[in-house]
């Protein structure tokens, strides 16, 4: 539904927003909104011009469904040009942008918790009709931009990567174990974003089987006093050690059945099983 403008009693524009796009630069990300207004005819000789448009994006999700959070500003991108009314109805665009780093897109993840999100746009702008002229502030549009259509924006930006260290993914030469340990890991991912978190936990549990069939080893370290081992030793404990979490999400008993997983245990869980997966294979294939 789309937001009208008026100039005192005369509604003379009305606008709505598509959904956004992703856009990754050096250092920082954009979402982009596609701001459409439409002007309605007016009289020649009585045109309305609006101009300065700019705004403010609040986010809200699944964490605040009642309590919309402030994102930061809008701002149009390239030159901020007046919209002015005609004789006949005007179709018009603007592009609004506003720059995030990965802090914020993780408190919007934070905030969405694996499901939809509604963004709340509050454009402001000045109206002009000869020497009238009115503010036209704070007026609240929402779009509420689905899982799916956010998960597909978050991969246009190469979320992974901003997620995770950067993990070599194995060439046809590698050991087929590592390869297949990478695929869990996405399986991973793609389980958290989708806010299935036990799931995202249990795919790390898949991560570190892998590896251990690539070592050839249970992830338990050859020398059993701590103080004797070597560093290969030590970060196989490790991995012993995030085996044995990830089990409790792998297979559920009676002690392990109760446990709740959120998004803090699926981010540590893959970042820990991202970080071996690194390690490993830097360190037996280089």
């Amino acid at each position: 539904m789309s937001n009208d403008w008026t100039l005192g009693t005369q509604r003379f524009a009305s606008w709505d927003s598509d959904k956004p796009q992703g856009v990754r630069g050096m250092g920082f990300y954009q979402l982009v909104f596609p701001i459409k207004v439409t002007t309605h005819n007016r009289p020649k000789e009585q045109p309305i011009t609006v101009t300065g448009i700019s705004g403010r994006l609040n986010v809200q999700g699944i964490a605040s469904p009642s309590n919309p959070t402030l994102l930061g500003r809008l701002v149009p991108q390239g030159s901020n040009y007046p919209i002015t009314t005609y004789e006949h109805v005007g179709n018009h665009q603007i592009i609004l942008e506003i720059e995030l780093d990965a802090a914020r897109i993780e408190a919007i993840e934070r905030i969405r918790l694996g499901g939809n999100l509604t963004f709340t746009i509050e454009l402001y702008a000045t109206a002009y009709q000869g020497e009238k002229s009115e503010p036209l502030y704070r007026q609240p549009y929402q779009l509420i931009v689905s899982q799916s259509d956010w998960i597909t924006l978050l991969e246009s930006i190469n979320y992974r990567k901003i997620l995770l260290l950067e993990v070599p993914v194995p060439t046809d030469e590698s050991n087929a174990d590592f390869a297949e340990a990478t695929k869990h890991l996405a399986n991973a991912q793609k389980q958290m974003l989708h806010g299935h978190y036990r799931e995202a936990v249990s795919a790390c549990r898949d991560v570190l089987e892998s590896l251990n069939r690539s070592l050839n080893d249970e992830g338990v370290p050859a020398q059993s006093e701590k103080k004797k081992r070597d560093k290969r030793e030590r970060f196989t404990a490790i991995r012993k050690s995030l085996i044995d979490l990830t089990h409790a999400a792998k297979h559920a008993d009676e002690t392990t059945s109760s446990i709740e997983w959120n998004l803090a245990d699926a981010r540590a869980s893959l970042s820990l099983a991202a970080t071996l997966l690194q390690w490993t294979f830097e360190e037996y294939c280089d």
